[in-house]
């Protein structure tokens, strides 16, 4: 869905050859909390923000420029 728009988590991903998988593996979650993330449906932790830049090798500044939000009331907060 996302992964259209060449200024998206999504194809940040895909242009570092990652799936949602290998991605989770990278930062230790799953595929479907990426998928999660890259649709704006939870909000992350700084940590996993960090994790994720350096996983798709982005500075924390494009990462947040990347990132989607829904309405407050279709996002739910990351639990560690």
């Amino acid at each position: 869905m996302f992964a259209s728009r060449p200024d998206s988590i999504a194809a940040a991903r895909l242009r570092a050859g990652l799936s949602q998988a290998k991605l989770g593996e990278a930062i230790g979650t799953s595929q479907s909390h990426i998928a999660k993330i890259e649709a704006g449906k939870v909000q992350i932790q700084f940590s996993t923000a960090m994790q994720l830049a350096d996983a798709l090798n982005i500075t924390l500044d494009s990462l947040r420029a990347l990132i989607v939000e829904q309405p407050s009331s279709q996002r739910i907060l990351e639990v560690q």
